[in-house]
């Protein structure tokens, strides 16, 4: 028991810091088409981002139950609602986000829209899933809010 607690944390470790890297990565490419071609933001990289993550994690999901990959895409009633909700919100955040992009420093924004979605899926995971928070993820989540403050104060 003690042994798979210290894989669950350290495959959440794993995942916490691949999400940095992805999430840094994004930020580049952006910046990288933006110095390149003079346009804020293009349609392509955001279609390729996504496909890219999403066969990423189909082969993960391949590769790790190879029986059940095609269980795994079945749509219930109540994954169906999830996933209307689901879209709904990502629809509203993206049309705010396109709206905000013109009111204030890109990376700035960028910034707070990453830390902003980690710490929500903290609390999501907290009340949706039950998961209980350690010491370590408060502190992670509190040196985030840390870290958010400094960047608004300091630029």
């Amino acid at each position: 028991s003690e042994e798979k607690g210290s894989e669950r944390k350290r495959g959440f470790i794993l995942s916490c810091f691949a999400l940095a890297v992805c999430n840094g990565l994004y930020g580049v490419f952006f910046d990288v088409q933006n110095r390149l071609t003079g346009e804020s933001e293009k349609e392509e990289l955001v279609a390729l981002t996504f496909g890219l993550a999403a066969t990423v994690c189909f082969v993960t999901l391949l590769l790790g139950e190879k029986k059940g990959t095609l269980r795994a895409f079945r749509q219930t009633k109540r994954s169906t609602v999830f996933l209307i909700a689901c879209s709904l919100v990502v629809a509203s955040a993206i049309n705010l986000l396109v709206y905000i992009l013109g009111l204030v420093d890109v990376t700035m924004l960028y910034t707070l829209d990453n830390a902003g979605v980690l710490l929500l899926s903290v609390l999501a995971s907290c009340i949706f899933f039950k998961e209980k928070l350690s010491r370590l993820n408060i502190v992670g989540c509190a040196i985030m809010c840390v870290a958010l403050a400094c960047v608004t104060i300091f630029s």
